[in-house]
């Protein structure tokens, strides 16, 4: 099996369409994904700034209410909560919906795969009212500016950014010998949350070579990271735990604490050819074959590190391994979002159209069918993201699931639907089996036709 543009657009490049021709080396697929971010200029997203400040008038107006239970004063505050939290709500809205047209509108869709992959690479789940409607939005600023750029930039947006604080509980996490810890009148202590995630998840993976010694210590020169009373990121000395703290061999920490050392860890892990592997196994397996070829794991680790964790580099060593191309068994299942996002591709909805649908016939054919698929887009089980296993994803409710959206959505979706025989080609290529061209050709009729391809096994998976 070698490169094949069809091939290339399918498995890593968000699938078919027929508005865009799909990448014709891999030279063109890292070109375009090094290019300036034309998807979001033309479909923005909702400033995180934007949901804090919401937040910070929420738990004003709730404070409001509590204090003046039973009168006009508190119910014109209940009432002013409830507007901001619709108003959260819309904003999430239309950010789902800008990140599918963009999926769809991308000529090449891999800075949108990729961007799925790392947020949930860097999973945050929901924790408050207000923060429940900011995945999107957490997502552009601490993920998607540095998919083609350096892994440790990314490591450094996530961990710091105020979502992942409040979800891993770091802002609870004080130096019980700082200046805080010694002073509170409350039982402080540190918590490892945060610390434990990002050696276990996001760096070094489960099997790095790292105790709880080492979870510990991290903790400890964590503390100080914190959101403000404005739900903005801060730096606390007050919380910090004093001392030297030491990580995997090396030690941190100076009389006075600060950022410095903590941004110096980061990029040490970062750096550790353990983080290497463990990046490279991820991606290999997402995108290539539940169980990765050990050479292109070890080649994808080597150019990573040979180029200060870039992750372009990384990206290339998979896409030249010829283990990338062999499409001669069964590829990996399409999580839901990808299903339903590529889904759309292939049909030729257009960006503009998805921007365009009601409120209800969205949430109807996007978050609420995918939701069925089991993929709650925010809600995760865990820090750990969602599986990667096939058999999770393809369980008999989800299936019918898959199915009925291939039967009855795109007719919904669409006034004239594709020729069944045509979309075989504009979804799958050249590699469509020809069981699914006859299937198609003798379908009963275009609804039947559309969704029997979509519903397939050759498109249901990379």
């Amino acid at each position: 099996m070698s490169f094949t543009p069809q091939r290339a657009a399918r498995r890593f490049g968000g699938g078919l369409s027929p508005h865009h021709q799909p990448p014709q080396s891999v030279e063109a697929m890292l070109t375009t994904l090094a290019a300036p971010d034309e998807m979001a200029e033309r479909y923005p997203i909702t400033a995180y700034s934007t949901f804090q400040d919401m937040d910070v008038e929420s738990l004003r107006l709730r404070g409001i209410y509590k204090k003046n239970l039973n009168t006009d004063v508190g119910e014109a505050a209940r009432a002013g909560l409830r507007e901001t939290l619709l108003d959260a709500r819309n904003l999430m809205e239309q950010d789902r919906r800008a990140q599918a047209a963009r999926f769809v509108d991308a000529p090449d869709a891999m800075r949108e795969e990729l961007t799925i992959f790392w947020t949930d690479h860097f999973t945050t789940v929901r924790t408050g009212r207000i923060d429940q409607y900011t995945q999107q939005s957490y997502a552009e600023q601490a993920i998607r500016p540095h998919v083609a750029g350096k892994f440790s930039d990314m490591l450094l947006a996530a961990a710091k950014h105020p979502r992942m604080i409040l979800f891993l509980n770091q802002n609870v996490s004080i130096g019980e010998n700082s200046p805080l810890g010694r002073n509170s009148q409350k039982k402080r202590g540190i918590n490892e949350n945060l610390a434990r995630e990002i050696l276990e998840l996001h760096t070094l993976g489960a099997n790095g070579g790292y105790t709880q010694t080492d979870v510990r210590n991290f903790a400890k020169l964590l503390t100080g990271m914190a959101i403000d009373r404005q739900r903005r990121f801060e730096f606390n000395a007050r919380r910090s735990e004093p001392g030297q703290h030491e990580v995997l061999g090396k030690t941190y920490g100076r009389r006075r604490p600060g950022l410095e050392e903590i941004d110096e860890a980061l990029n040490d892990l970062a750096r550790h050819p353990d983080t290497a592997r463990h990046l490279a196994w991820k991606l290999a397996m997402h995108y290539v074959s539940e169980t990765p070829d050990d050479g292109m794991i070890e080649q994808m680790a080597q150019a990573y590190l040979a180029a200060d964790t870039a992750l372009l580099p990384m990206y290339e060593a998979m896409l030249r391994h010829p283990a990338a191309w062999d499409f001669s068994g069964l590829g990996n299942v399409k999580w839901p979002v990808q299903y339903v996002y590529s889904a759309a591709r292939a049909l030729g909805i257009r960006g503009a159209d998805i921007m365009a649908l009601p409120e209800g016939r969205f949430r109807g054919a996007f978050d609420g069918r995918v939701a069925r698929m089991g993929q709650r887009l925010s809600r995760a089980n865990g820090p750990d993201g969602w599986e990667e296993a096939d058999t999770h994803w393809i369980t008999p409710q989800a299936v019918a699931h898959r199915i009925s959206w291939a039967m009855v959505e795109p007719s919904r979706l669409m006034d004239i639907l594709p020729d069944p025989r045509d979309l075989v080609d504009t979804a799958i290529g050249p590699d469509a089996p020809e069981s699914l061209r006859f299937v198609a050709k003798a379908a009963s009729n275009q609804v039947e036709g559309v969704g029997l391809v979509l519903a397939s096994p050759s498109f249901q998976r990379r």
